[in-house]
């Protein structure tokens, strides 16, 4: 499976690791430590459609994450959004752009 993740923080860095470990190919953006993307359009770019991307971001950042994530999308492709943050609030929550 490929997915993409943005935030390789604490909890997305590991998550990352044990992904990729179980043999999922993943793609990578945060823009304090270095990942496969420079930017959520890249990261876009690098992932087959349809794309999944997990947001693992602080709760106060989804919202603004997610907007800008879904306007990085190429008309027409099918880019499913989850948030990590809303996941573990029992909000579980998937956007599709």
């Amino acid at each position: 499976m490929q997915l993409g993740m943005v935030g390789l923080g604490r909890m997305g860095a590991n998550m990352t690791e044990r992904l990729r470990a179980a043999g999922h190919a993943l793609k990578t953006f945060d823009p304090n430590v270095e990942g496969t993307a420079s930017s959520l359009e890249e990261l876009v770019q690098q992932l087959d459609a349809p794309r999944s991307v997990w947001l693992m971001v602080p709760a106060t950042r989804t919202t603004s994450t997610t907007s800008a994530a879904r306007a990085s999308c190429a008309s027409g492709a099918s880019t499913t959004w989850t948030s990590a943050s809303a996941a573990a609030s029992g909000d579980a929550h998937a956007a599709t752009a």
